[in-house]
């Protein structure tokens, strides 16, 4: 019952936040541009094998499978609700074995929006896209950063 009235408590106060309004526009971006919101990075790219000539910190591994989940950075936190809105999106996970600074491919037919709580949105055109995530510097092995 203790975890019950918790978690009712954390879901009230993500209710409550109020979204931030402002809207950027990434509609014009080419491959090799780059847009962050927080600590997650959108780079367009040709194709997906690109990222590793532009983010020389990732390892080459192969496209994760495809997934029905929006959100780009793993959490439950008000911090990681990186949320992809609109249609004609796919969104594939990352490998199993990727670096903890690449998150999922994602690949536009349609413009999309990425949303957030506390930052402003992001509205991107049609393309492919190479969710990455800021690296925590402070940190001796290789680990991203949180919101």
């Amino acid at each position: 019952m203790a975890q019950q009235l918790q978690a009712k408590k954390v879901f009230d106060q993500i209710a409550k936040v109020t979204p931030n309004e402002e809207v950027r526009d990434n509609r014009g971006m080419v491959p090799g541009e780059i847009a962050h919101q927080g600590d997650v990075y959108m780079i367009m790219v040709k194709e997906r094998e690109d990222i590793y000539n532009i983010h020389k910190m990732l390892r080459k591994t192969e496209q994760g499978e495809k997934t029905a989940n929006m959100q780009l950075a793993p959490g439950t936190t008000k911090g990681s609700r990186h949320i992809i809105e609109g249609k004609g999106v796919t969104v594939f996970a990352p490998a199993k074995d990727a670096s903890p600074l690449e998150g999922p491919f994602v690949v536009a037919t349609e413009e999309f929006t990425l949303t957030h709580p506390e930052h402003a949105n992001h509205r991107f055109g049609p393309g492919k896209y190479v969710c990455t995530y800021q690296r925590d510097w402070a940190k001796e092995e290789m680990e991203r950063v949180r919101d």
